[in-house]
Parts: C-alpha cells; structure tokens; sequence
C-alpha cells in the first residue's frame, strides 16, 4: 500500500529494503545504522517518516530529530532536541531511567561531555527494555560532540536492537558512525512511469502534454513534480508554454509578490543559517510584530516553526528566496551587527555569526567567533568542537601576538584530548617554528608540550631528540623553565641521573622561580623517578607539589594519571582500588566515561590490566571489542589495549579474534619506528602463534630483541614475562639466558614481583631449578600482596603448589604455560598407573585438543556440554601426569606414531 505522502511515489522497494533491515536488526540483536541518501528535493525527509510509522507500528521507541546547517559547532545539539522533543513521553512511562540524571541533563550549555554521557546512560537504559530506532535528518550537519556520543551509545549497545537512520544530501561531506552493520539506500529521481503516477495522483485531469512537461522539467524529483504540479493546477495550465521552467521560478515570483516587509522578513531567513531565531529577526527589522504576523499567517508556505525557531521547509526554498536578494552581503552585515558584541554570545549564536562572516567574507569577524567559539567549548570540555573551530580560524589568519599562546595552547590540547594526535604535533611544530622565528613570550611551553606529546604518542628517545634540537634555540628564562621540565621529566623515566643534573644545574642557573606549568611537569617526572626506586614517601610529595600547581583540566588530568600509576606501582591491583576511592570520595569523576577520549583509553587501559591481573578476564575483554578497537584513532594507548587481547590469546593459546587489527598495528608501529610502544604487543602476540607460525612469530620479535635492555615506559605496565614465554615455547636458549640478564631489577613493589616472575619462568624453563624456585616463591608471595591473584596462581603453578581456588581459576581460563617444570626431572622415571589409562571418550577430546579445538568448539563437536570437557581434560591431566594442553598434544602425536615405529 502506497503511504499517504506524494513524496513516496515510487518509493516501494526502497521502503521494503528498510523494514527488512529493521526486521533483520531486531532478529540478529546487532546495532545497525543505515544511511539514505540522495540529492536535495529526493523526499528523503518524507521517507524517513515513513520510516519512522514503519518502526512505531513495529514496537519500536522512536528518537527523531533534525540538523541544522547553524548548529554543525554547537556542542550536544542533536541530542538536547532529540531529549527536548521526547523528555515528556519520557518522564511520564518510564521515569526511572531518568533516576539520577536529571541534574546532568540540564547542563548541555555548560558541561557538555557531563550532558552527553547522561544521554548516553538514559539512552541505554530505555533501550535495555525495548528496541530503539534513532531517526537524524540532515546528519550531514551533525555537531562531533553528538557523533562521538552516539559512536559510544553504538558501543555500548552491542547485542541489543538498536537502529540509527539518518538522511544525508548529495555533495556534502557527513561524520562517520563508524558501526560495523552499516547500510546505504540511495534515492534516485522517480522512473518515468512512478512521476507520471504522481503528477495524475495530484492533477488528475492534467493533459497529456502538460504531465510530459512537468515531469521534463522537474527532472523526475518529487519536490520539483509536486511544486510545478500545483502551479499548473491553479494556473489551469493546459499547454508545455504555462509551466515554469523550475520549482525555483515559482518560489521566486511568489517572493516577489509578497509585501516588502514579508518579502524582507524571508529574505533574511535565507541568509542566516538554521535554526532561524524569531527574536534576531525581530532585531535585525526592529518590528517584532510584523515578524510574529509574518510567522503566524503567511510563513507556513515557507517555514516550519517551533517555538522561537524555524526552518524553511525545503533546503530549494532557501536558495529560491536567496536569489531574489540583491546584495546578499549588505544583508548579511545588518545581521552580524545585530550580533555585537561578539563577546557576550553563547556558543550557539557564535556558530551563527561564524558562518554568517564566512558567507559575507568577513574574515575578522569569522576568526574572532571562532576564536570565542573554540575557547568556549574548550571550557565545556566538548574538545572535538573545539578542535574544529580553532582549526577552522587557523585557516584563516594567524592569531594576535597576545593571544598565540593561548590559542595554540588550546587548540592542540583539544586535538590530542580528541585522539588527533599527528594533527596534533603537526600544529604544535608549526606554532614553535614560527613563535621562535617572531621571537614570541610563550614559545617554550609550546615547545615543551610538543615534546610531551611526542613522547606520549611515539617514543621517548625521539621526544628526547626533539628536545635536544629545541633546547638551544629557546633563551627567554620562563621559556627555557617550561622545557628544561620536560627534559628532566624524560632523564626521570629513563633513570638517567646524569642528564638530571644537568638539567638542575640549568634550572639554577637561570636563578628565577619555576612556572607553575614546568613545576608540574617536573613534578610527575620525580614521581616517577621516586617510585621506581620505591621512595614512595618521595613520590607523593612530588605529586602533591604538582597538583598544587597545575592549572586547567590537561595538567590535573596528568597528574591523576601519574598518581593512578604510583598507587599500582606501589599496591597493584589493590592500589587500583584505593585510587578510585579516592577520586569518588572527590566527586572528581562517577564514570571513566565521562573522561576525554584520550584520557578515558588511559582509565580503560589500567582498568583491563587490573582484571586481567586478578584472574577476570570476561571484564578485561569486555573493553577490547574488535568493532571498537577498530573505531579509534592509532594511539599509544589503542596499542596497549591490543597488547592485553594478545596477552590473554597467548596464555590461554585461544584464537584471538583482534589477531588482524593486532597483526596490523604491528606493522604500523614498525613502519613508524616505535619500537617501545610496539614491545609488550610484539612479544605477547609472537607467544601466541609461537607454535603454529614460528616463521611469523620471529619475525615480529627480531627488531625488538635489540630494544630489550632499555628502560620501560614509566606511563606504561609492562610484563616481561612476555619475551620469556615466547622464548620458553620456541626453545631459544640463548634468548633465555639474555633475558635473565635483561629483565630489570626494580625496587616498586608492582614491577618488582613481575620482573621476579619473568626471571623464575626462564630458571625454570632453563633447568636452573634453585633459581627458579627462588624467584617463583618470592613472586607468588608479592603477588599475592598485591592482589594479583591471576599471577599468583601462575607462580604457583610452575611451582607445582596450587591450591584448589587457584587450580579452578587456571582450568577456568583454560591457562597454558609450560616451562620446563621443577619436578621434570622425575617425570620421565614417574611411570603412569596402569589403571589410569584414558577412556575412549577422553581419546575423543585429547584428539580434537590436539587439532586446535577450544573447550567450546569441543563441547559443540561432541554435543556435550562445555563443563563436561573441562572435566574430560582435568582426567587426561592427572592420568597422563602432565600439566598443559600442549603436552595432550605431544601424547596424541606419541601415540599414533606407536603403530608406525612397531612396523618399522
């Protein structure tokens, strides 16, 4: 059945492809987004109506809302009408999901991340009881804020029926979503035989020769059909001579015709982008009542209006009226002085003026808003908008000398908070270039957070360099404060003592007192410095210094991070713990969500080194969802999220389902030279396929070996037990014998207890069975101290004494290690009890362990269920007396090789 609006003439195969993809999201339970698309005058506003009937009749909960071209850089503008339109149907069926967010959701003009997050946990909450379908019109113009809120609700919501439709005009660039079931529907103009269906539908008595000309001139778009159909009509045209030549002619002649203050009234509608604000108009005519009388009797044929706001009812109606003015420019200049003074505008009415000054080539006004705009949003914390205006009022001129500091400051803060991080370092270098070439104040903190940022994002040893390069050309004594901090921040992390004191020797010399931004920063490097040699007293007090000091949400942000990094350094996963506390008993932070991209891939990276620690893995790999993964921007902290997935694929030798995106950030990092950063994924990763790809797994781990000496990351937890498992599974002696020289020596108790796990595992595997049981039992101890129960029961696996919660948890994660063992030497005399002979049922799972089988893929294969194969496996190890999955394997292989040695 044909729905009720002209528009969707033609439109049945189109509107079947939706509810089948409707239908199919709610069968599979998978997120989907499908995007329809077409050029303007198409009807893709009708048939997301449509749409939207189609899902309502359904069951589903309909989200629907538009963009608009004046709210592209206003933080959250999608989801406040999209929660604005709703709160009502909301409030009153389901007022529990508003429980507890009611306070966050009135702050989208002041804490935007804090309003976009309290969206994102409402939207879940309605979508954990129904399916859900989010209707965007003219997403093209959707704000990053909004993207990136809806990119986490299309996350978070994996496994439920969730639908985003959006409508997207030809010839404009839109955001991504970025989902993994992503859809496009293309509307074309109307065939031949569905217009003429349409122009008969309208004018049912048209001639022949009129329905041809309408259909010629419209070009088969319905907006143009219906606009020349009902021009003919109340003309009565009967000959091609009567029809306009466009849809465009009749709006224009219908323009000219009205009176000159309506005629005024829409022109300046087209000329200020949407949503158009009444109480401007009423400014710019200084006549608010014949702007109401205009609004309320004639402008229905034009806009569409709610509230204080409209819109034209059609993007061809804007231009049709735009072409009747004729200065556009001096039109466009009465409306941006209506705007003075730019200084006291919301970032709304900035955005307005923003694209105002850029349709009327104002370029000193354009960079002033934007300037605002930027540092506004900035404040809100809604760093991808701020990202964009800055980087838009980059384009445009240079900033004043007064405000370079601070323009550039912010402007690659938000980009690096945004996970840009190569834009990033690219503005910053261009801004110290052409700071020390004006020899401009405030160049040396520039210069030291580009320094930072190279060394957060690449390597330490390239940060080092670049300082070295940098150090000499900056001579202003607040200047060099700012980067001889950071240059005894990188002697801290490398231990380099000597380097220190020349950079101390420096700071005295210049005989002025620190900044506050370079004692913050050196502040962090002690910390550091302190709490690797275990003068955790030290550290603190370091940290406590700097926090005193730091200025702005980049500085304290760091030092939260450096503090979360000393407590686990100091109490592990029981120090995780403690931090969180702390920051809740603040009020700092309820959620790591409502952090920052890049600073909540931190907080997530530690979070999944914690569970992974204690033994939880089904949390640890609840944040390393390969649909996700894939969605963020290369990043040190990306890396070691991957470095975790490799891990638990390599110690549970499970096929990794991230083993494409792992296999592709390594070869990134070896392309780009980040040897460090790639270490702790390259060695987990090379363990895991060890035995089935030994060819691949060299080549991964053979330009890393030269880096194994050098001092760890200070912001990074690594594990080098890694490089020894890897060498452990491929039998390489001399690998072994390296690493027990290689593997630190560290005094904070986190990396202290991992180091002596490492060094005991490679005893082990070496035969060095004193040794090994040495540093196996101190390990355990510490680990145990340290709540790191995973490893405790891993120490005390090799060690042969776990007890029966550490046996349960081992078999539950399906761990293979396999050292040489302590008591190996008595196993090959030990011989097996002649009444422990496995039963053909266990020689059914032994074999299909030793095709590559999981416990699942077992249980699937012999329709048992997955507890029983755990079971079948636990007496294939206590009658075989071996340990590991690996030596099932070496037991089949023995074992069909038996009736091939008898023949021989």
């Amino acid at each position: 059945m044909i729905a009720q609006s002209p528009f969707l003439f033609g439109r049945d195969s189109e509107v079947e492809t939706f509810a089948l993809a409707l239908t199919k999201c709610a069968h599979d339970r998978r997120r989907s987004l499908l995007v329809i698309r077409g050029a303007s005058g198409v009807g893709k506003t009708a048939f997301l109506s449509r749409a939207c009937q189609i899902a309502e009749q359904g069951g589903w909960g309909v989200f629907r809302s538009a963009c608009y071209s004046g709210e592209k850089n206003v933080p959250n503008a999608i989801l406040q009408r999209l929660l604005d339109q709703h709160r009502a149907s909301i409030s009153n069926a389901a007022h529990p999901y508003l429980s507890g967010l009611e306070r966050d959701l009135e702050l989208a003009n002041s804490r935007s991340y804090r309003f976009a997050q309290a969206f994102a946990r409402l939207f879940e909450a309605v979508l954990s009881d129904s399916p859900c379908m989010l209707a965007i019109d003219d997403a093209h113009w959707l704000d990053a804020e909004s993207v990136s809120t809806l990119r986490e609700i299309s996350r978070t919501c994996y496994g439920s029926q969730l639908i985003i439709v959006t409508t997207e005009r030809m010839g404009i660039e839109a955001p991504r979503l970025d989902l993994l079931d992503a859809s496009v529907l293309v509307l074309e103009p109307l065939h031949i035989q569905a217009s003429r269906q349409l122009v008969t539908h309208l004018w049912p008595v048209a001639n022949e020769t009129v329905v041809a000309a309408i259909i010629d001139r419209s070009l088969s778009l319905p907006f143009d059909i219906i606009a020349l159909c009902e021009q003919a009509r109340a003309e009565f045209a009967s000959e091609t001579g009567a029809i306009a030549d466009t849809s465009d002619n009749i709006v224009r002649e219908s323009v000219i015709g009205l009176t000159h203050i309506e005629r005024a009234i829409l022109q300046l509608c087209s000329v200020v982008r949407e949503p158009i604000d009444s109480r401007l108009l009423s400014r710019v005519l200084a006549d608010p009542d014949s702007v109401e009388r205009f609004l309320m009797m004639s402008g229905s044929r034009y806009l569409q209006t709610e509230g204080h706001f409209s819109k034209f009812r059609h993007a061809r109606i804007a231009a049709a009226v735009r072409s009747t003015i004729d200065r556009p420019s001096t039109l466009r200049r009465a409306v941006l002085g209506a705007y003075r003074p730019i200084a006291s505008l919301d970032v709304a009415e900035l955005s307005a003026v923003a694209a105002l000054a850029d349709d009327a080539g104002d370029e000193a006004t354009e960079f002033e808003a934007l300037c605002r705009l930027g540092h506004l949003a900035f404040e809100e914390r809604a760093f991808e908008s701020a990202a964009a205006a800055y980087r838009r009022a980059a384009a445009i001129m240079a900033p004043k000398l007064t405000d370079y500091f601070p323009f550039y400051n912010e402007f690659s803060i938000a980009l690096r908070l945004s996970g840009r991080w190569e834009e990033a370092q690219r503005v910053l270098e261009r801004a110290v270039q052409e700071g020390l070439g004006r020899n401009l104040l405030g160049v040396g903190e520039l210069a030291a957070a580009l320094v930072w940022l190279i060394r957060l994002e690449k390597d330490r040893d390239v940060a080092r360099a670049q300082y070295c390069r940098l150090e000499p050309q900056i001579i202003n004594p607040s200047d060099r404060h700012a980067l001889l901090a950071i240059g005894a921040h990188l002697a801290c992390e490398a231990q380099d003592l000597d380097s220190l004191e020349v950079v101390r020797s420096e700071v005295c010399h210049i005989g002025e007192p620190q900044p506050p931004y370079a004692t913050v920063i050196m502040g962090c490097g002690k910390a550091s410095l302190f709490a690797r040699q275990g003068k955790f007293e030290e550290a603190w007090a370091s940290l406590d210094e700097a926090r005193c000091n730091a200025t702005g949400p980049s500085q304290e942000t760091s030092v939260d991070c450096f503090s979360r990094h000393v407590e686990v350094r100091q109490h592990g996963c029981l120090g995780f713990d403690m931090r969180v506390t702390r920051m809740l008993k603040r009020d700092q932070i309820r959620t790591y969500d409502e952090l920052p991209q890049a600073v909540a891939l931190y907080a997530r990276e530690l979070a999944v080194i914690v569970d992974f620690s204690r033994g939880r893995w089904a949390a640890a790999q609840a944040h390393l969802d390969p649909g996700e993964l894939s969605d963020i921007r290369p990043c040190r902290a990306r890396t070691l999220l991957l470095a975790m997935g490799a891990a638990i694929a390599a110690l549970s030798l499970d096929c990794s389902a991230l083993a494409e995106l792992i296999e592709d950030e390594l070869r990134s990092c070896f392309r780009r030279d980040l040897w460090q950063r790639a270490m702790p994924l390259g060695f987990w990763w090379a363990a895991s396929i060890a035995r089935e790809r030994p060819s691949d797994a060299a080549a991964f781990v053979e330009p890393l070996c030269r880096h194994l000496a050098r001092t760890d990351d200070a912001t990074a937890f690594s594990f080098p037990i890694a490089p020894v498992l890897y060498a452990a599974r491929l039998g390489d002696r001399p690998l072994l014998e390296k690493l027990v020289k290689v593997i630190p020596r560290e005094a904070s108790p986190w990396h202290a207890a991992q180091s002596t796990f490492a060094r005991g595992f490679a005893y082990s595997a070496l035969g060095d069975a004193a040794s090994a049981r040495r540093d196996l039992m101190a390990s355990e101890a510490d680990f145990r101290k340290l709540g790191a129960t995973f490893f405790a029961a891993c120490a005390a696996k090799v060690l042969g004494i776990c007890d029966t919660s550490q046996n349960r948890m081992l078999t539950t994660l399906q761990i293979d290690l396999e050292p040489v063992f302590l008591n190996a030497h008595s196993s090959s005399t030990r011989r097996r009890d002649p009444t422990g002979i496995p039963t053909l049922r266990e020689r059914e799972v032994a074999e299909l362990v030793a095709d590559g089988y999981s416990n699942r893929g077992i249980a699937d294969r012999l329709t048992i269920s997955e507890r029983t194969v755990e079971v079948h496996i636990s007496n294939l190890f206590n009658k075989l007396n071996i340990g590991s999955r690996t030596q099932v394997v070496r037991w089949v292989l023995d074992e069909s090789s038996v009736p091939a040695r008898a023949a021989g």
